[in-house]
């Protein structure tokens, strides 16, 4: 019971130390030419088409959902907001991770 609850307690704590930011982006699902709508979702950041219901990874480290006239993407990574002074965060855009090292010695 006790190892139960210092789990529980580790992941408030984690969530405390980290922030994820969304966005919900309205658009028309209407696609040109067409008098009804398509439901579909058009992906701003690289043109991809999605359908309504459907989520994907996009490719700027976001997971998105698409819903009838709106489409939604929060941070696949967590922005670590507390950390020591000596210690760096940075962002490794291929594996959509924070990466943490020593200020003094980067191999730490």
């Amino acid at each position: 019971m006790m190892k139960l609850l210092l789990g529980i307690a580790v992941l408030f704590l984690a969530a405390q130390l980290s922030e994820s930011a969304c966005f919900v982006q309205t658009q028309s699902t209407i696609a040109p030419g067409e008098s009804q709508e398509s439901n579909v979702c058009i992906d701003e950041t690289d043109g991809s088409v999605h359908e309504v219901g459907e989520s994907w990874n996009a490719t700027n480290c976001m997971v998105c959902w698409c819903s009838i006239g709106s489409y939604g993407c929060c941070d696949r990574a967590l922005r670590p907001n507390v950390f020591p002074d000596d210690v760096v965060a940075v962002f490794d855009p291929e594996a959509c991770v924070y990466r943490f090292h020593s200020r003094d010695d980067p191999s730490i």
